[in-house]
């Protein structure tokens, strides 16, 4: 059955739909792989330059109402990459059916996907939460520097909640502020940042991104976009490497 990776959030502007393309790019480098957009906003489209045009949403392909090849947007930089929009009825309670990660990837498994990967609205909301329980691996972005104690009652939140082991703290660098970026190098160091089972996966700035998306195209097409180029290849080699 297809592999559900949930990327999260407790705080917007975090890069966590950065994360997302970077992932679903690199897995798609090998298997078929399926960005799901969940967030009701679809910046995930605008970051992976995908067009959309009357394409179906998530809604269509969860309850297979629409035949895939209607549903399911080709990523133009990636062969076997492929984007799913989100549906207004995201944001109504009878929208909850679509986030149900059983029927996520019972989906999936019928369009011949090896791996979903999930950009959600930010937690605590019950729609993230509802995904969160059945996924197979959950990476929660963090580019702030929260105080220990925020952290962790962020992270026991998750564990409690999450498949055992599932939940990891994915470090994202996307800031040129240099204090910030001081006082999270002074986080990660910390001896108590061990509990929060850090990937060490590097997500740096990379100017050529803003650059891309402002001229609607996507950073994977961008050559000089190497800092993008090699997270997203050393992303998706530790989440294989994970789920292996």
């Amino acid at each position: 059955m297809p592999k559900i990776i949930l990327v999260t959030k407790f705080k917007g502007g975090v890069g966590a739909t950065h994360a997302c393309a970077l992932l679903a790019h690199g897995l798609a480098v090998g298997d078929p792989t399926l960005y799901a957009d969940l967030e009701p906003q679809g910046d995930g489209a605008q970051i992976l330059a995908v067009p959309l045009g009357a394409a179906g949403t998530v809604k269509d392909f969860v309850f297979n109402t629409r035949p895939h090849a209607e549903v399911l947007r080709e990523i133009p930089t990636s062969a076997r990459g492929y984007y799913v929009a989100p549906d207004p009825e995201l944001n109504r309670p009878t929208g909850l059916p679509l986030y149900d990660p059983d029927r996520l990837r019972r989906a999936a498994d019928s369009a011949g996907i090896t791996w979903v990967v999930v950009d959600a609205v930010k937690l605590p909301d019950p729609r993230t939460l509802a995904v969160l329980a059945g996924a197979d691996l959950v990476l929660c972005v963090v580019a702030n520097a929260f105080g220990i104690r925020t952290l962790a009652h962020g992270h026991a939140q998750l564990a409690r909640r999450a498949r055992p082991g599932a939940v990891f703290t994915l470090v994202d660098r996307i800031r040129k502020d240099r204090s910030e970026m001081l006082l999270l190098d002074d986080l990660v160091g910390h001896p108590d940042f061990a509990r929060f089972r850090l990937c060490p996966v590097h997500i740096g700035h990379d100017g050529w991104v803003a650059h891309a998306v402002r001229h609607r195209r996507s950073p994977f097409a961008v050559g000089n976009a190497q800092a993008t180029h090699h997270a997203s290849a050393e992303l998706a080699a530790w989440v294989r490497g994970r789920l292996a």
